[in-house]
């Protein structure tokens, strides 16, 4: 059973000159727990239009997969120290792209256990990416009281060519009371 959160999302993108861009976004999500995986789902509206993209961050271990469907679509793998290879999808034409991961970390909002150390080992509280068969000792939320906090860094590149570094920090805090 999926359980509503509100989810943050805040991305910096740094150029070769130096330029930052930054972008923010708030939105409810759906997140839930299967096989070991976060998943949290949730869509946003393209600016300037009332067209939709669907939207899924996955985190099972050491890895985050965030994916977009709709009028712009991509799939972006994550994995600290290893390249991969996606397709950004716009109407405008189709970029393809590198995504170098330098750092990725998820901490609870308690600030008392990373979920993600430097050498990848989860340590997740009950009820978070634990094994298929805690679900049924599972908290009441699988969510930590104070919420989830999960930041990556990344360098872009498309074509060998330099784009951008790029932080994201994602933050999930539980919406009590809905589902």
């Amino acid at each position: 059973m999926a359980e509503k959160a509100m989810l943050t999302l805040e991305g910096r993108q740094r150029d070769e000159s130096g330029e930052e861009t930054v972008t923010r976004l708030r939105t409810q999500a759906d997140c839930s727990v299967q096989n070991g995986s976060l998943y949290i789902l949730y869509e946003e509206k393209l600016p300037d239009s009332e067209a939709v993209v669907k939207n899924l961050i996955k985190l099972k271990g050491s890895v985050l997969e965030m994916a977009k469907r709709g009028p712009v679509s991509s799939r972006m793998v994550f994995e600290v120290g290893r390249s991969h290879r996606t397709e950004y999808v716009t109407p405008y034409g189709i970029l393809p792209l590198e995504v170098r991961t330098q750092e990725l970390e998820a901490l609870t909002g308690e600030r008392k256990g990373w979920l993600i150390e430097p050498d990848a080992a989860v340590k997740a509280p009950k009820g978070i990416l634990t094994e298929p068969d805690a679900a049924v000792q599972a908290p009441k939320s699988m969510l930590p009281e104070q919420g989830l906090a999960i930041r990556l860094s990344y360098r872009l590149t498309s074509e060998e060519q330099f784009l951008s570094h790029c932080t994201i920090i994602i933050s999930l805090t539980p919406l009590h009371g809905t589902s």
